[in-house]
């Protein structure tokens, strides 16, 4: 996965050239970070101008979780999100129906 300025998150194969499928995009909002999970199942996208964070599956590219823009981390797994919350450092769960958890206080941290 590749982002870009003009076509949001492209996808490519081995040797870099792009892919015919359809790319991620979020609007006309730019990618700015990209996140891969350890097992290259899922991809968070941070995007620019506080446009937030999407959380995605690799295989079929569907949209598992949105959520507000901030410095982020994806766990290796893929299921959670570290994000600062105030002076905590907290887990977001990517899927729904699972309780946050705070990891600790860190005033200042960057994910």
């Amino acid at each position: 996965v590749v982002g870009t300025r003009d076509h949001g998150v492209v996808f490519t194969d081995p040797h870099g050239a792009r892919t015919p499928r359809d790319p991620i995009t979020r609007g006309s909002d730019r990618p700015a970070k990209l996140a891969l999970s350890a097992d290259g199942r899922r991809l968070a996208v941070g995007w620019a101008g506080g446009a937030g964070i999407t959380v995605h599956d690799l295989a079929g590219g569907g949209l598992l979780g949105t959520f507000k823009d901030s410095p982020f981390a994806l766990s290796p797994d893929g299921r959670w999100l570290a994000v600062p919350e105030g002076p905590d450092v907290v887990l977001r769960p990517v899927a729904a129906g699972e309780p946050r958890v705070v990891l600790g206080r860190r005033a200042g941290a960057r994910a």
